[in-house]
């Protein structure tokens, strides 16, 4: 949510280009589920 924030700044800023910004929150979503996937893992072994 962070990330996206910060990019929508960016845009509205004219620093990214629309395409980019949505390439960049596209990409920011794909990590943000990879990474709560493995805190899941790590949270079911230590369980």
């Amino acid at each position: 949510m962070e990330l996206q924030i910060q990019i929508l700044i960016a845009r509205r800023l004219q620093y990214l280009s629309e395409e980019k910004a949505d390439e960049l929150c596209r990409s920011g979503d794909g990590i943000g589920r990879g990474l709560n996937a493995l805190i899941n893992k790590f949270r079911e072994n230590a369980a």
